[in-house]
């Protein structure tokens, strides 16, 4: 059975600051609420570097902190394509987003055929 993979988008809060970009921006500083692919927003959460928000950081204790966790941070910032589109990096670099089609190839020029030479017969 093919694993699932999770399609459409979902806000998560990063855990961590992430170094890099991500399809040319800056990744957004911890704690900020980001909007990512879903499939990359779970990953990011079972590797602990970013949580729901609608749940809290894994080490949330509601008891402890005096209710429920509550995202009071800037607005989301969309870290997708403006059409939702996924835009992950595809493996070997590039992109999933729809290309550009790659620019049509020049023939190889023709080697020039091999010169001729004369052979004397019976000396």
């Amino acid at each position: 059975m093919a694993p699932s993979v999770l399609t459409g988008t979902a806000d998560v809060v990063l855990a961590t600051d992430v170094q890099g970009t991500r399809n040319g921006k800056d990744w957004p500083k911890r704690g900020t609420l980001v909007r990512l692919p879903a499939q990359e927003a779970a990953d990011m959460c079972a590797a602990n570097l970013a949580f729901d928000p609608k749940v809290g950081p894994p080490n949330w204790d509601e008891a402890e902190q005096g209710g429920p966790y509550k995202y009071d941070g800037p607005d989301v910032v969309d870290m997708c394509a403006a059409d939702g589109r996924d835009i992950t990096p595809a493996k070997g670099g590039g992109s999933t987003a729809a290309k550009k089609p790659a620019a049509a190839k020049k023939p190889a020029a023709k080697k020039p055929a091999a010169k001729k030479t004369a052979t004397k017969k019976g000396s």
